[in-house]
């Protein structure tokens, strides 16, 4: 929808940038200098594997500018809002976030999480903010059953079941809506982990068809 002609509104506006992926060095046109012919790809931000990596980063810095100083096995909480429930922290000028947003409208931060885009927009965000909340739900229940464990083992056990978790929703209830029973029979059912089998991202589906 276009606004009026000569709406102010339009020059007080910033838009997130949406541009074209970073290349991999040795793809596309680079690749000439390295004697071969290869066509494009993208550089992922993020891990090939569906472990909520975007809950909890892809680097050992940023996981751990995720988790909390003084709970060690939670993630960083914010400010709390109604029903006792936590937001997600504020960036600060030292955290790569991508996040625009119009001073004039609201002075409220940018959130961090561990994934850059999380503040793209309300839905990611949502999800982002639910995800982080269940990290902190399960390391609280694990925290009571085990109070003697280490701060840092009920902190990686709290993950590793975040990830099985997103891996479940993922195969057993989002995928059969995406590509039908049919596919899930041609797919067939999980037979353990393949090393054999490359686990990366292709440019057509990040960029075409999951969207």
């Amino acid at each position: 929808m276009l606004a009026p002609e000569g709406d102010s509104r339009i020059r007080t506006r910033k838009c997130i940038e949406f541009t074209r992926s970073a290349a991999v060095c040795g793809s596309g046109i680079t690749s000439i200098l390295f004697d071969t012919i290869q066509h494009r790809e993208q550089i992922n931000q993020l891990t090939s594997f569906i472990d909520a990596s975007q809950v909890y980063g892809s680097s050992e810095p940023e996981i751990r500018s995720l988790q909390s100083k003084t709970e060690p096995w939670q993630l960083r909480k914010g400010i709390y809002m109604s029903a006792n429930k936590p937001l997600m922290p504020f960036a600060t000028d030292e955290t790569p976030i991508d996040c625009r947003r119009n001073f004039r409208e609201s002075d409220v931060g940018c959130f961090l999480g561990g994934d850059i885009r999380v503040n793209e927009q309300v839905g990611l965000l949502a999800m982002h903010t639910v995800w982080f909340r269940q990290h902190n739900f399960i390391a609280d229940k694990l925290k009571s059953l085990s109070a003697s464990s280490e701060d840092e083992v009920i902190f990686q056990e709290a993950r590793k079941i975040v990830g099985a978790q997103m891996q479940h929703i993922t195969y057993a209830q989002w995928l059969p809506l995406i590509v039908g029973q049919r596919g899930i029979r041609e797919l067939g059912p999980y037979r353990g982990y393949d090393p054999q089998v490359n686990p990366t991202i292709t440019t057509e589906f990040a960029t075409a068809a999951l969207r």
